[in-house]
């Protein structure tokens, strides 16, 4: 039975797929769904839809690219995740624990401000910078132990917020509202391009994390 649901959940994201690109303030039944991908691709219908313009353009250049760069973003996130917790063998490690996220957004703070260097390149060397921190902090006699690693990252990750909060008080009011809107996130400027941009990057770390887990330099009680 368990096999069984674990089989269904492999394709669960098929339907939850198609689903999404009918939902939307303009509303593309299934079956047209189905047929306006499979005309871009043969030129035929299954379902005999009508092929009409703008549903072609909703779903092939708005909702398509963002709901695969969404796919693509929560895929990157759960191996992330799961890097995380098989390298510290800890289930409640994350991100957020270790200083990486709070690290990120006063990177992507100070470049929104002040700095006149990318906001990708300035959170990710912050978020890199949270962890080296968090990793030196925890450190003791050449060695570190996961509880003093998940304790010095909630420390690292509180000093960041608190500084993230204080470049919020002197930032511009303008560019306060576009921080506040690169910390939520959104993919309401999804693309192909986006897409193209992110695949190469998620690929590689892919393979990277499959090839160290091969060598067991992620060290896990469990199959990863």
């Amino acid at each position: 039975m368990k096999k069984d649901i674990e089989k269904l959940i492999y394709f669960l994201p098929i339907p939850v797929f198609l689903i999404t690109l009918c939902i939307g303030s303009y509303h593309i039944p299934i079956a047209k769904v189905i047929d306006l991908m499979l005309y871009k691709i043969s030129g035929y219908t299954f379902f005999h839809s009508v092929i009409d313009t703008n549903s072609l353009n909703v779903l092939l250049e708005i909702r398509l690219p963002r709901v695969i760069l969404s796919m693509l973003v929560g895929a990157s996130l759960s191996v992330s995740g799961t890097s995380f917790q098989a390298v510290l063998k800890n289930p409640i490690v994350e991100p957020y624990t270790l200083g990486l996220s709070s690290g990120a957004a006063f990177g992507a703070a100070l470049a929104l401000s002040f700095l006149n260097i990318p906001v990708q390149i300035s959170a990710f060397i912050f978020a890199i910078m949270g962890v080296a921190i968090c990793y030196m902090a925890a450190m003791k006699d050449g060695d570190t132990s996961v509880v003093s690693l998940v304790l010095s990252g909630v420390v690292i990750s509180a000093l960041f917020t608190a500084l993230l909060s204080i470049l919020q008080i002197m930032i511009d009011p303008l560019k306060l509202q576009g921080l506040v809107y690169w910390i939520m996130g959104s993919l309401h400027t999804s693309s192909w391009e986006k897409v193209a941009s992110v695949l190469p990057y998620m690929v590689i770390g892919f393979l990277l994390t499959y090839v160290l887990t091969c060598r067991n330099s992620c060290n896990s009680s469990t199959i990863i």
